[in-house]
């Protein structure tokens, strides 16, 4: 028979190797100190995105919005320092054109330092100034850490990529801007708060997009009292596939704040479908509409797949894209949701509107 100090001993073993498990997988759960109160702000429509206020920093958690687990921590201080970021930054490389339109808007272009390729800028710049550094899943660190970045803004589609262990290393600090993953236009807008803190600017970003929160709910509630709710395809060829927004998704949703009826609303997920083309055919061959198509005529849009022929909106020519001005599209479409929300409103409601000339959109050639 086992002796009660036996008993004991194993006991206090079995103890010891839990504490010591619970310990190793609590390692890096968070950044704050656990004995510290913070204050955490409520974002309206932002999924992807937590800040939490302490006394002398602010905390930032970037979520993957599937199952809020988060992705990554950051601590922004005044000074910056260590692992630290600064809650003033003054040279920023900016991984995507989101970035560059999030910055525009907030006033702080003047501390971009770096942008991945000239080819995708919707607007010019001094070149001089700010250089091209590369696309990040395929350039080189050292053109990075050649302008000498305070941080650098990155999108985050592949976050196992090499160059971050070499960012590490060579102490260039990085942010995951995740805001392409909302899957509100407004959620995606919401992310200005984020560029505030990193900026010290936290005041205008809360007005600027308090000032886009209320005119695309408005322009959304008028437009939801219209009784004309025209049906729609939405989606681009690619290959064999035909990619349509799924019904929970971020283009979904700006058809459906448009009083738009998408033909896949009923749909699941956030992402996109996957479908054949003969079920795009057969699904919308008497639909009068289609939008977001990657073409800019229609002679261009049949050189995808002369079966689109079959289409009535083909037909018609009831086809709206802005692939003639995506590089502004892409820049400024986070920003400026209530600007998409009106193009796309004037496309398929131009009766209530006296001006239908859109900033984004534009119809396809018909020639």
């Amino acid at each position: 028979m086992m002796s009660s100090r036996n008993c004991v001993c194993i006991v206090f073993c079995i103890l010891l190797i839990s504490l010591i498990s619970c310990q190793g997988n609590q390692k890096n759960v968070s950044l704050s100190n656990v004995n510290e109160r913070g204050d955490t702000l409520q974002n309206i429509y932002a999924q992807c995105f937590l800040v939490i206020k302490y006394e002398n920093y602010t905390l930032i958690q970037v979520k993957n919005p599937d199952n809020l687990e988060i992705l990554k921590e950051y601590r922004i201080t005044k000074d910056g320092l260590n692992e630290d970021i600064s809650s003033n930054s003054k040279r920023i490389i900016a991984g995507s054109a989101t970035h560059i339109g999030m910055m525009r808007a907030l006033g702080v272009l003047d501390k971009l330092v770096g942008i991945p390729e000239w080819e995708y800028v919707c607007e010019s710049f001094d070149k001089s100034r700010i250089k091209a550094v590369g696309d990040i899943f395929r350039a080189n660190a050292e053109s990075y850490a050649a302008v000498q970045p305070d941080l650098i803004f990155y999108s985050g589609y592949d976050m196992n990529t090499p160059i971050f262990n070499k960012f590490k290393q060579i102490g260039l600090k990085t942010f995951l801007m995740y805001e392409w993953k909302e899957n509100h236009p407004l959620g995606r807008a919401e992310w200005i708060k984020i560029y505030g803190i990193l900026f010290h600017k936290e005041q205008e970003a809360n007005a600027i997009f308090e000032d886009i929160r209320i005119k695309y709910e408005n322009l959304a509630n008028k437009l939801q009292q219209l009784s004309i709710y025209p049906q729609a395809l939405s989606g681009t060829y690619w290959g064999d596939i035909f990619n349509a927004p799924t019904g929970r998704s971020y283009n979904a949703q700006l058809l459906a704040d448009a009083n738009v009826n998408y033909v896949y609303k009923e749909s699941t997920g956030t992402g996109s479908l996957e479908l054949s083309l003969e079920e795009v055919i057969n699904d919308n061959k008497d639909v009068e509409n289609w939008i977001n198509m990657a073409a800019t005529s229609r002679k261009e849009l049949l050189a995808q797949n002369s079966k689109f022929a079959l289409l009535r909106s083909v037909k018609l020519g009831n086809l709206y894209s802005y692939m003639g001005n995506m590089n502004c599209f892409f820049e400024n479409s986070a920003i400026e949701p209530h600007i998409v929300l009106e193009d796309i409103a004037k496309i398929f409601h131009p009766e209530v509107f006296e001006d239908t000339e859109m900033k984004y959109y534009s119809k396809l050639i018909l020639e």
